[in-house]
């Protein structure tokens, strides 16, 4: 589950893609095979993928790719590493990755990418309450 917090109309920051694109480049693992376990039908999102993390880099707006970077697309190139390098290998990964990141949202992110069904609905629970328990009585 990726939570709502970290995204706008179901669009995640590009700097996501980063995350992945590192142990990606980490294993060696080449687009088309990336693209095919992750069930893309063309290694060329993630190559634009690529190109809008540049652009996001270089100040200039992203979106002139043409393309976002969805929530969707982000799982779906999660689950294919996993397919690819092992769901215990990729969790060590980010949670190497999550030790060096310091930017809130991904961070979020990878936790909510890392949990498993029972995990999420823990989660949400336990964020329900506090909501409930932060709201003022009136």
């Amino acid at each position: 589950m990726v939570y709502v917090i970290t995204m706008k109309n179901g669009i995640l920051d590009i700097t996501i893609f980063e995350l992945f694109d590192v142990i990606r480049e980490k294993h060696k693992i080449k687009d088309v095979d990336w693209a095919i376990e992750s069930g893309l039908k063309y290694s060329s999102r993630i190559s634009e993928a690529r190109r809008m993390l540049r652009l996001y880099r270089e100040g200039k707006d992203p979106s002139i790719v043409g393309r976002a970077f969805p929530a969707g697309k982000c799982v779906t190139l999660f689950k294919g590493l996993q397919k690819i390098i092992g769901a215990k290998e990729l969790t060590k990964e980010m949670l190497e990755l999550l030790e060096r990141t310091t930017d809130r949202k991904q961070r979020i992110i990878i936790l909510s990418l890392l949990l498993e069904e029972g995990q999420e609905v823990a989660v949400e629970m336990f964020l329900v309450n506090l909501l409930k328990a932060t709201l003022p009585t009136n």
